[in-house]
């Protein structure tokens, strides 16, 4: 189930074990059926001293941890005559939760929560248009219709961020900000011909921002990406990626900035939407599904899914994905 586990809590056993039968779940020792499909790797289930209780033996190499608890229930526990109930936390090295319950009936696991995010971003994009400017513009396909792509990362380019089982993300962000919705995006829907103004742009857009970030353009860190100019805070591990199809991704690690997550967070969001408001854009927080909007709810909330380990996915997942 999870490489290099930790389990807390235990499974009641009733009646409680004898001292044979704890020995022969300790070595596994009792007979099993010939077609009987055993887990792979080793069984970390045991006894513990009085017999009333299942438990971990605490090494972390468990695998599989669900199945051999059903393995061990329908092969030793049950021929026995006994029943087990309660439930275990599953946790990995990653952050990631699971719950194992044990009923008279069954066993059954249930999801908690993913892995620590390592790092929180937002979306920045202009909104697309087909003919003339504003909400009534808006093309609602994933497809492409310049070019055929069905990337996410380009797709918006030319189409906005809208797909037909979302929201108007650009009508919910000028709402919250109290923008004019009929004002045209800077550098949307010319393709890579307003490439250079676009980055000439975001560099004055850097240079001159009043607030703690300080991001500066870095010509050697590309991630592998040809098509995408990086510009970075080294203090604070921030990046704001400006890629080839016109969206930007600003992202923050977590670990530097675990102690001052609140104030890390304002500060990239006050940035993302300084530089939105500057080109008339969307900024978009992919984890949430939201359009950026002031005030501390939407900080909050954020905050939450770092705190509970959910780690944001981005770029564009649609809720119904979700």
């Amino acid at each position: 189930m999870i490489n290099e586990a930790s389990f807390e809590g235990e499974f009641a056993v009733e009646p409680p074990l004898t001292t044979e039968e704890r020995e022969a779940i300790l070595t596994r020792s009792l007979p099993v059926p010939e077609r009987a499909k055993i887990p792979r790797g080793a069984c970390h289930w045991v006894s513990n001293r009085d017999g009333t209780a299942i438990v971990w033996d605490r090494d972390p190499d468990f695998d599989r941890s669900a199945e051999w608890l059903r393995f061990l229930v329908r092969h030793y526990l049950k021929p026995m005559g006994h029943v087990i109930k309660g439930k275990v936390v599953a946790q990995g090295p990653d952050g990631s939760r699971s719950e194992i319950r044990a009923t008279k009936a069954s066993v059954t696991t249930r999801f908690l929560n993913g892995p620590i995010a390592e790092e929180y971003a937002f979306v920045i994009g202009p909104r697309g248009r087909r003919e003339g400017y504003g909400y009534d513009s808006y093309e609602r396909s994933y497809e492409c219709h310049h070019c055929g792509s069905r990337d996410p990362l380009s797709y918006n380019y030319h189409n906005g961020f809208s797909r037909s089982d979302d929201r108007d993300y650009g009508r919910e962000y000028d709402a919250a900000f109290d923008r004019d919705p009929d004002t045209e995006s800077l550098f949307n829907g010319h393709g890579d011909s307003d490439r250079e103004e676009q980055l000439m742009a975001v560099r004055s857009f850097c240079a001159g921002y009043a607030g703690g970030l300080h991001l500066v353009q870095n010509m050697e860190v590309r991630w592998g990406r040809l098509d995408t100019e990086i510009f970075a805070d080294a203090d604070r591990g921030v990046v704001l990626e400006v890629r080839k199809g016109g969206i930007m991704v600003i992202s923050f690690p977590i670990a530097p900035n675990a102690h001052r997550i609140t104030d890390a967070f304002d500060e990239v969001l006050a940035f993302a939407n300084a530089l939105a408001t500057e080109l008339h854009w969307v900024v978009w927080d992919p984890a949430q599904h939201l359009a950026a909007r002031p005030g501390t709810r939407f900080r909050d909330r954020a905050i939450a899914f770092l705190e509970h380990g959910r780690r944001p996915e981005y770029p564009f997942r649609s809720r119904r994905a979700a």
